[in-house]
């Protein structure tokens, strides 16, 4: 009997190291991908950014854009209904980079709180 669970120990404590190595080796996975996620988050910012400067440039140009008396009227209307148009996109793109800033932030904590882990893993 004794041999028994001394046999069961053993197999449990296999068991243990090798859970722990399936562990350590996930949690590694995941901080690249979280490393990998990260950087895509920045990329996506960045240019989020430049296209929003872009848009509003655009706008900047629809607005100054000097219309003949001839065709200010008819001309007129749609550059208002265009301008309207841009301004529009303009905020649904500074809607959109502040939500992405936002998960950015939530990912990046995500990030440190997965690294940490992985750290108390390793001390184990």
């Amino acid at each position: 009997m004794d041999s028994t669970l001394e046999e069961l120990k053993e197999i449990s404590l296999r068991r243990q190291d090798q859970d722990r190595v399936a562990i350590r080796e996930k949690a590694r996975d995941i901080v690249k991908l979280t490393s990998l996620m990260s950087k895509y988050f920045d990329k996506s910012l960045i240019q989020s950014g430049n296209t929003i400067e872009e848009v509003k440039n655009i706008k900047s140009e629809l607005e100054d854009l000097d219309l003949s008396k001839q065709s200010n009227r008819e001309v007129g209307i749609l550059q208002s209904k265009i301008i309207d148009t841009v301004f529009k996109l303009e905020n649904s793109m500074e809607e959109n980079k502040t939500e992405l800033i936002q998960n950015q932030t939530d990912f990046n904590n995500l990030h440190k709180t997965i690294e940490k882990l992985q750290k108390d893993i390793h001390k184990k």
